[in-house]
């Protein structure tokens, strides 16, 4: 008993009733025990414990729990009296009216139900008076909550506690019937309840009562789902025990059967099947009608009959008119013939996200009760006579099926899942009706599997589907009909949407194939495969592919690999991580440190670590049998991870040696070396993540460094402590192996918080500071006390060290840094910090002060970070007072600038130790040292705070009385306001704030001043407001009264900069004043609200309603008076925090004041009462009224059901859809453009989520409509709501334009979400065609209805979209261009694969056949977009069988329309659309073509030829110009379509006759002619000479278009040279461009173009890019010549960045190939290099420097020494760029030099910080010189660089402007250039550069980390 008493203690400290503290008594009382003769004192005890039952605290109820189940043990018999003497004292004393006493009781029976025996027969001996108390209950709460009361919302929570009490007693006595029938005995006959006539009135009634309320609830959508759940099996069971059902039974008797069912029957509308005997007691079951029911009534009922029912029931036979799923023979049954259909109907109709998943929920549960029924022996022949008709190919299974299909793309997971479940279940079933013929099953569900793996992989709902089948049938199977299944599967895993689905796939195909396999050998799915055959076998279908996919893949998929893949892998699969090891090994020695096999062979040596430790993995044989050489060089695995370029390979590799599975492992020697390898290195990164995850991974080593030196500290302690007293002494070896542990942690700790300082200092890269604050923060936590010798507090107090952190503090611009800063000076001793001396304080106190008067935000962030540490290292640590000097908080403008800010000097105040030991409090209240520090209590810390509030608010109010007595701009000048008002607001935002509140409410004296100073405080923030309202709410553009300020202050000054800057000054600091404001209001009311009595309930406190009141009215004339989006922006901040806190407070004034702001607005709105002549706000947009009605409609608390968000969105449709009065001001004022404008602000919200788009269709609907409106600010508000609506459906576009699948959804999902929308939609459509077919003009509507279609994506679905199919086709003559591409783009998902030829050829058919016949060019357009949209679709992303049929029909439509593409077609547009369409299809290629198509394929390959020469050969500027004349009037750019015509026929005409290999191979085959391959650059010499001509003479467009395939053409060949030889496979283009290089007869025509014609641009980009890639030998004597031209052209202004870089190049490769190039020329080059470098220019351009660098640093040319050097230092700083893509060109450049010089014997993978320190080396290699010091002299000049003096200027220049422009994310660091240049200097000296062998050995163990 004591034991049950002391567990019932410990469960009471969670608790925080009201009752706790009797409580704890009484368990204390009954822990000490009674004697014998207090038998009626424990009693008692016993009586008091079972009242805690009923207590709101589930804490209380269990303890007492608990502490009952044990009496019960040992009172036995005597516990139940007295818990049944409680209940019936709690039935009696509970009142329906009081809702805590009825709560307390059903809290009551839920604690002695729960796994209490004793609980338990107590209840069944009330069961009669707890039906009757819980049937009134539940009645009485019916009627309140339709009344409507206030209590409705606690009513609904007992009546829904009430139904589930009820259930389960119910529940027990279905168990339990034999007790039922004796119980009730006296009030129903003995052979149970089905004598209804014997029934007792007593009990009768309980079970009438209880099934009306029942059905009440069910048919009131007013109740939650649970709640109708609960009514609903409530009901189902009372039906059950009125006839006589229970579990109890094994078969019903035939006239209970019949009468159930044809009850169930009647309940889903069979009224003319009657029960022979309905009893009366069921009769309110007569009135209720299924089909009249809410989808959530229809859907709980549902579930409860399934549920519920009996199985026998569920698969009874009866006769029905009418088969609801199918037509069948024979009879019917309940579960397939009423209940499934009605659960696919529901399914099909759910038009809501929850109700889908719900009724999918439903779904499963019955294919799962199907599949129990048909695996239940009991019911033998019944369930038998249902196999028939639940085969695969039987109606039933197909149409679920095709349910699953037409919703597995659906956008909710949970739906997702549960349709999955659901075909899971059917295999199942399959394979149970097949489970005797096990080959028939399979062979059933083949076409099945066939069909979902011709699907395309981007289709994500074939992924479950293909899980299900590898789970439960052969995988072989699936292996047999896809053979590339792993590779496509793999393939997917890269892909961000797919990843999750493929990964898993993979996973689950790997795992049962092998599991199969070993089932298949040795009959157990838990062995090991041994067979070789088998094995090698599994490894080739599976592990082959995933090395691929490893080592070739790209970044992303290699991440997805090894983070979803590998780990499952390694754990189903013991024997392969084995495999992939060694695999790995071998390619790692073959390929070097590539990113993927790095990746992997971490992974492999993660579990390797996992199954031993890394010293035995070193020594001996591991578990796995991992390759020794890969136990061997773990070490050098490791060391080139740490190095590598890749992020993710180094974090893996940090990961790795960070982490244990032992916390308090001891760190390796080696570790240690290889974190100081790792960390200078990677403090710079500039992405957050991985400094997130490296602080993360240091923190798991730190923590594992704190636990072994800890453990070997007090190993040594006690050795030393033996030896003391003379006892045993350890082990020699082992006492020196802890201390020389003991000093390794400590030198290793002691170097990283050097470092760490090191890299904190003033004007470090944020990301440098920023890393090393967030380790030094792990530092701290992992010590927080002194282990052995290392203390990083007493580091940290160092006065060097405290004066680096504080001038961090005031320099940095970061407040995330500027916290850190804080936190850790806080942690110091105020010794440390100079607090105690009086001069330092002032000075400190008048820092603050002077940057909290500054105008710039800078500024008043450091001093609100100043303060902050004075309170919380001084003020809360030492017994003394703040005090401000009078007129501190001055910053004098002079001459229009702002002064410098002071510096802080820190006095050295004492030596490391003695700071040492006054460091804070640790957790017993004692500093680490031996001096204890004073802590003060709560009450006076809280009084001196409230001084120092004070002080700051007379601050304020000081400097307002200047405002109002010498004007805003005096007041300014002196003061910024805004600077003292953000202190003040961080003083109250303090965590601590809302005790030291309470403590001053407390507090008798002290009282009146805290209400006093919040009085005041409100006054000052509304005073402070109205006194910038002439500045921010001004009616300039900028929000900013010019004549004011002009007129009585500028006019003095005639200085016009002085005049700006005051002017600025004004703006800058009443905007910010105004958010301060705001910001301080809403902090005010946050700090003075305290808990209520519940837990969504709040206080408030040192406040009245009546100031709460007024914060309110001040922010809603804030919003509804602003017009600039600054303005209102900066005041929505506060008003959100002010709503949320409304929203909570108990009292019903305040908690409603948000509802009736908002129906005081919709009041009006609906009045047309708001307009610019009554103070409110009149834009374009509503200025701050939709944020207004947005911040109260968000912050309604979830509990409160959005209540007001439906009255807001209805009252606002209603109001948006008034006619315009007539007579009334049309302009943005009117109520329509409110109402739309605060619509587009609540779809916008994202905080509303699923619940707004239950809108979302009469929005849309309006939306569209409203594109048709008279008036344009209605109109315009219309546009911007149809672009709010789209985004919120489809979500925001942040991909290229026109990338498919993007932001889109299938037309099936889409109209299953809104399924109104379907019809509406179509009429608009219906209407916006004939309108516009009546009218020249483009109908307005059309544009959205299009723009909407356009967004959805074709899908394989039952829903039929044809409908809108001739609609959209009738678009194709529009006269907007945009409108008929957008017709075009919407016809694709209209359109089903099956109905694509017949589409194709009747849009074919219905193009002229000559320019004679044409009526409408625009028709003819619109008919060819969508024709080429149709085809592009069909054929690249989605390619079919039934696209290659459509394709065959419209190849011979397309040859009698060939005049589309010759010269009778005038239009360019016509004729570029009508090139691209025929191209299109004549490099079309198919399995299967028919002859017609043959003869038709060839003659249009022949006609295109034909047509682009002569094109080219007439091709003419005049030409050109014209088609540009013609195209401006069609409304797009000529050049532009006049370059699509030339690209597309010059593709065609240098590509031959046939451009694909596959489509030539078959007409050779089917005609039977022996012509040769031909290839890409298989060109006729008439085609060269034609193309010369082009080039030399012809247009800019068509000059364009050749060279763009041509250099196209080059780059791919380039780039399979490269891939060929780094994977070593033999290409034929190698061979080829190893020899004669491509397109060698362009050489002389691009070297004439070059040199003589003047180029455009572009022409001159792609000339250059060829160039590049010819041999230097074509060029022959025009060297000299090109190399002046490419000086001419670099010299040349106005040439673009990308030819002047591409031009800068072509000069690198010439010059590095001319051996008697001149110093001059290399001089020139070099001063266009530098010009490329300029910090100033493109990225881009950086680019190319560092690509000519990599051309002329890794070349034999002898430059000049000076040129060298300058070259070299330009790679350098190129090194420290800010774009990545820069320093990793850069860094080839430097690997290639470094290579070439034979300093690294191949190309490393090194990040590009590393990269530098081997620049550094590499350029004194190659400019060192005997006797010449130019290298080191340069060395020496950046190994004295200072960050703090190169930015000391520009921190000057900005000296006196508002806006401190800091470094954003700047990587260049002069200190860390500094830094690397000291240690090369330290490392190579003259004698070292000049041999080679000593440079290799420096950069192995230096930059390498080789051994």
């Amino acid at each position: 008993m004591a034991d049950a008493t002391c567990q019932g203690l410990v469960i009471l400290a969670g608790c925080e009733a009201v009752g706790k503290q009797q409580l704890t008594q009484l368990l204390a009382h009954m822990r000490a025990g009674c004697p014998a003769a207090a038998g009626q004192s424990h009693d008692l005890c016993l009586k008091q414990l079972c009242a805690y039952l009923g207590s709101s605290d589930s804490a209380c109820r269990q303890a007492s729990l608990s502490v009952l189940q044990a009496s019960a043990r040992k009172s036995g018999y005597g516990l139940v009296n007295i818990l049944k003497d409680v209940l019936a004292a709690a039935v009696l004393g509970a009142t329906l009216e009081d809702q805590p006493s009825c709560q307390a009781l059903l809290n009551m029976c839920f604690s002695l139900l729960e796994n209490f025996p004793a609980g338990s027969e107590c209840v069944d001996s009330h069961i009669l008076p707890l039906l009757q108390w819980l049937s009134k209950c539940v009645h009485h709460c019916l009627t309140i909550v339709r009344e409507e009361r206030t209590t409705a919302a606690v009513c609904k929570e007992v009546c829904q506690n009430s139904l589930a009490l009820i259930n389960l007693i119910l529940q027990r006595l279905k168990t339990r019937h034999s007790f039922f029938a004796t119980s009730l005995s006296s009030q129903c006959s003995l052979n149970g309840v089905q004598s209804h006539s014997q029934m007792d009135s007593e009990c009768a009634p309980i079970f009438e009562s209880l099934l009306i309320s029942c059905l009440t609830v069910i048919r009131d959508s007013e109740f939650s789902v649970e709640i109708q759940t609960s009514a609903s099996v409530l009901a189902v069971s009372v039906m059950r025990f009125v006839n006589g059902v229970d579990s109890t039974s094994a078969m019903l008797e035939a006239e209970r059967l019949q009468s159930l069912l044809c009850q169930i029957l009647s309940v889903f509308g069979h009224g003319d099947i009657q029960p022979a005997h309905w009893p009366a007691l069921l009769s309110p079951w007569a009135s209720v009608e299924f089909s009249n029911l809410t989808m959530a009534s229809q859907r709980s009922l549902l579930h409860a009959f399934v549920s519920g029912l009996p199985k026998q029931s569920l698969i009874g036979t009866v006769s029905l008119h009418s088969k609801m799923m199918t037509e069948h023979s024979g009879p019917s049954c309940v579960l397939l013939d009423v209940l499934l259909p009605a659960v696919m109907t529901l399914c099909k109709r759910a038009d809501s996200s929850n109700m889908r998943v719900l009724s999918s929920r439903l779904l499963a549960n019955v294919t799962s009760e199907i599949r129990t029924i048909l695996g239940n022996a009991a019911l033998g022949d019944v369930a038998d006579q249902l196999k028939p008709r639940l085969l695969w190919s039987g109606d039933i299974v197909s149409q679920i099926v095709e349910f699953i299909c037409d919703n597995w793309d659906d956008s909710v997971d949970a739906f997702r899942h549960q349709i999955n479940s659901v075909f899971d279940c059917l295999v199942l079933i399959h394979i149970t009706l097949h489970q005797d013929q096990p080959d028939e099953g399979i062979h059933l569900i083949q076409a099945t599997q066939r069909s979902l793996l011709s699907l395309s992989w981007h289709v994500r709902g074939k992924y479950p589907l293909l899980m299900s089948f590898a789970q439960h049938t052969p995988v072989c199977n699936l292996l047999t009909m896809h053979p590339s299944l792993a590779d496509d599967v793999l393939a997917m895993i890269g892909d961000m949407k797919l990843h999750s689905p493929a990964s898993d796939l993979f996973n689950r195909l790997c795992g049962c194939h092998y599991r199969q396999l070993t089932i298949a050998e040795c009959g157990s799915p838990t062995g090991v495969l041994c067979s070789d055959v088998l094995l090698r076998e599994w490894q080739k279908v599976w592990l082959d592919p995933l090395l691929h996919w490893l080592c070739t893949g790209s970044g992303r998929l290699r991440t997805h690999l090894t983070e979803y893949c590998l780990p499952v892998l390694f754990q189903t699969v013991p024997g392969s991580l084995t495999y992939l090891s060694t695999s790995l090994s071998v390619a790692l020695e073959r390929k070097g440190d590539e990113a993927g096999i790095l990746s992997a062979l971490l992974l492999c040596l993660h579990h390797v670590r996992r199954l031993s430790t890394r010293k035995k993995m070193a020594q001996a044989k591991v578990a796995g049998g991992v390759d020794t050489q890969l136990k061997d060089g773990w070490s050098l695995i490791l060391r080139q991870a740490l190095a590598h370029s890749d992020d993710e390979v180094r974090l893996n590799a940090l990961a790795l040696v960070c982490e244990s599975r032992q916390t308090s492992e001891p760190i390796s020697e080696e570790d240690f070396t290889l974190l100081r390898f790792f960390l200078p290195y990677n403090l710079t990164s500039q992405d957050p993540s991985f400094r997130q995850r490296l602080a993360a991974a240091m923190k798991k080593m730190l923590l594992r460094a704190q636990a072994s030196y800890y453990a070997a500290v007090r190993e040594v302690d006690r050795s030393l402590e033996s030896s003391r007293r003379g006892g045993t002494n350890v082990k020699q070896s082992h006492q020196e192996q802890n201390q020389r542990y003991c000093s390794m942690c400590y030198d290793f700790l002691s170097w990283l918080m050097h470092l760490l300082v090191s890299c904190i200092e003033p004007h470090a890269s944020f990301q440098r500071c920023s890393a090393a604050l967030h380790l030094l923060h792990v530092v701290l936590e992992a010590f927080p006390k002194p282990v052995g010798q290392f203390s990083p507090r007493v580091l940290l107090a160092n006065c060097s060290v405290v004066q680096t952190l504080l001038s961090s503090l005031l320099s940095d611009c970061y407040s995330s840094n500027q916290e850190m800063f804080v936190s850790f000076l806080a942690q110091l001793p105020p010794r440390a910090l100079g607090f105690q001396n009086e001069d330092y304080l002032t000075s400190y106190v008048d820092c603050l002060c002077w940057l909290a008067a500054s105008p710039r935000s800078e500024d008043c962030t450091t001093s609100q970070y100043l303060l902050l540490l004075l309170i919380k290292n001084y003020v809360s640590q030492c017994d003394v007072e703040l005090r401000l000097p009078a007129k501190a908080f001055t910053c004098p403008l002079a001459a229009g600038q702002v002064a410098t800010a002071p510096s802080l000097q820190v006095p050295v105040t004492g030596t490391c130790d003695d700071l040492g030991q006054q460091c804070p409090p640790a957790a017993n209240g004692m500093s680490e040292g031996r001096s204890p520090v004073v802590v003060h209590s709560e009450a006076a810390l809280s009084v001196r705070l409230l001084h120092i509030w004070q002080q700051y608010l007379s601050c304020v109010q000081d400097r307002l009385n200047v405002v109002q007595a010498q004007g805003l701009l005096a007041s300014l000048s002196e003061c910024s306001l805004y600077g003292l008002v953000l202190s003040l607001r961080s003083l109250l935002m303090q965590p601590s704030v809302n005790s030291h509140l309470q403590s001053l409410a407390s507090n008798s004296q002290h009282a009146p001043q805290a209400v006093q100073f919040i009085s005041q405080c409100i006054q000052a923030c509304i005073q402070l407001a109205e006194a910038v309202q002439t500045v921010v709410c001004d009616d300039t553009a900028e929000g900013y009264c010019v004549d004011e300020v002009s007129d009585d202050v500028l006019s003095a000054n005639p200085n016009s900069a002085a005049k700006d800057f005051q002017s600025q000054l004004v703006v800058v600091c009443s905007w910010r004043c105004l958010k301060e404001a705001a910001l301080l209001l809403a902090q005010l009311v946050v700090v003075c609200s305290v808990r209520g009595s519940s837990k969504c309930q709040q206080d408030i406190i040192l406040m009245t309603t009546e100031q709460v009141q007024e914060i309110g009215a001040f922010f809603v004339k804030q919003l509804l008076t602003s017009r600039h989006l600054g303005a209102f922006e900066k005041v929505h901040t506060g008003f959100v925090t002010v709503c949320q806190q409304l929203w909570r407070f108990s009292y019903a004034t305040l908690s409603q004041l948000p509802r009736q702001w908002v129906d005081t607005l919709l009041s009006e709105l609906s009045a047309s009462r708001l307009s610019a002549e009554n103070a409110v706000s009149v834009s374009r947009r509503s200025a701050g009224l939709p944020p207004y009605v947005q911040t109260i409609v968000a912050t309604q608390p979830l509990d409160q059901n959005f209540s007001c968000l439906r009255h807001v969105v209805q009252e606002m449709l209603r109001i948006a859809s008034y006619p315009v009065e007539a007579g009334k001001t049309v302009d943005a004022s009117l109520c329509q453009v409110h109402a739309i404008n605060i619509m587009s602000a609540l779809f916008r919200e994202s905080l509303l989520g699923p619940h707004i788009m239950t809108y979302v269709p009469d929005a849309l609907v309006l939306a569209i409509q409203g594109f048709a409106h008279s008036v344009w600010a209605i109109r315009n508000s219309w546009t911007h709501l149809f672009r709010v609506i789209i985004s919120r459906i489809f979500g925001v576009n942040t991909s290229k334009p026109h990338q498919p699948k993007t932001n889109r959804m299938t037309g099936r999902e889409f109209f299953s979400r809104f399924p109104c929308l379907y019809s509406r939609l179509l009429q608009l459509l219906e209407e916006a065609v004939m309108r516009g077919d009546q009218q020249s003009v483009l109908e307005p509507r059309l544009f959205p209805l299009l723009l909407l279609l356009s967004h959805l994506i074709p899908s394989v679905s039952s829903l039929s979209l044809e409908a809108f199919t001739p609609l959209v086709i009738r678009c194709a003559g529009v006269a907007v261009w945009q409108a008929r591409v957008m017709a075009a783009e919407s016809l694709v998902p209209l359109v089903a694969i099956n109905d694509l030829p017949a589409i194709v050829c009747s849009l074919a058919a219905s193009l002229p056949h000559s320019a004679a016949d044409v009526f409408s060019h625009n028709a003819v357009h619109g008919t060819l977009l969508q024709l080429h949209h149709l085809i592009c679709y069909h054929t690249d992303q989605s390619p079919s069988s039934t696209a290659g049929t459509a394709l065959c029909q419209l190849l011979p439509l397309l040859w009698e329309r060939r005049w589309l593409v010759s010269g009778e077609n005038y239009c360019s547009p016509l004729r570029s659309l009508a090139v691209d369409l025929f191209v299109k299809c004549a490099r079309f290629s198919g399995d299967t073509i028919s002859e017609a198509a043959v003869s038709a394929l060839q003659d249009l390959q022949q006609y295109l030829m034909s047509a682009a020469r002569d094109h080219l050969t007439q091709g003419s500027s005049h030409e050109v110009a014209a088609d540009a004349v013609s195209l401006t009037a069609a409304g797009n750019g000529g050049s532009i379509a006049q370059w699509q015509v030339s690209s597309s026929l010059v593709s065609v005409l240098v590509k031959g006759q046939s451009t694909n290999s596959s489509t030539q191979d078959y007409l050779q085959k089917e005609l039977k002619c022996s012509t040769s391959n031909s290839t890409e650059d298989n060109v006729m010499s008439s085609d060269q000479t034609l193309i010369k001509t082009v080039l030399i003479s012809g247009g800019y467009e068509s000059q364009l278009a050749v060279l763009q395939y041509y250099s196209g053409l080059l780059k791919r060949r380039t780039e399979n040279v490269h891939l060929s030889v780094s994977e070593g496979v033999e290409c034929p283009d190698v061979q080829h461009a190893s020899g004669e290089h491509a397109c060698s007869w362009l050489d002389d025509s691009l070297v004439t173009l070059f040199l003589h014609h003047d180029l455009q641009s572009q022409c001159l980009e792609r000339v250059a890019e060829m160039l590049v890639s010819y041999p230097i030998e074509l060029v022959g004597e025009r060297l000299t010549s090109m190399i002046g031209r490419c000086e001419g052209l670099l010299s040349r202004e106005g040439k673009s960045w990308k030819s002047f870089g591409c031009v800068l190049l072509l000069l690198s490769h010439l010059l590095v190939s001319c051996r008697d190039s001149s110093e001059h020329t290399w001089h020139c080059w070099l001063v266009h290099l530098k010009r490329a470098c300029d910090d100033s220019l493109s990225w881009s351009l950086h680019i190319f420097a560092a690509d000519s660098l990599k051309v002329v640093l890794a070349s034999e040319c002898s430059l000049p020494g000076a040129v060298r050097l300058s070259a070299w230092s330009c790679a350098v700083m190129l090194l420290q760029d800010e774009q990545i893509d820069v320093r990793l060109a850069t860094s080839s450049a430097v690997m290639q030099a470094c290579v070439h010089l034979g300093i690294l014997s191949r190309i490393y993978h090194l990040q590009t910080s590393r990269l530098l320190h081997l620049a550094l080396v590499t350029m004194v290699v190659q400019c060192h010189r005997p006797g010449d010091h130019a290298v080191y002299d340069t060395l020496h000049t950046w190994s004295s660089l200072d960050t703090c003096q190169l930015k000391k200027k520009a921190a000057g220049q900005a000296a006196g402007q508002l806006f401190l422009t800091s470094d954003l994310n700047s990587f260049f660091e002069a200190t860390f250039l500094a830094s690397e240049s000291r240690r090369v200097l330290a490392g190579l000296q003259h004698e070292t550069a000049g041999d080679l062998t000593k440079v290799q050995a420096y950069l192995q163990s230096e930059i390498l980390g080789e051994v």
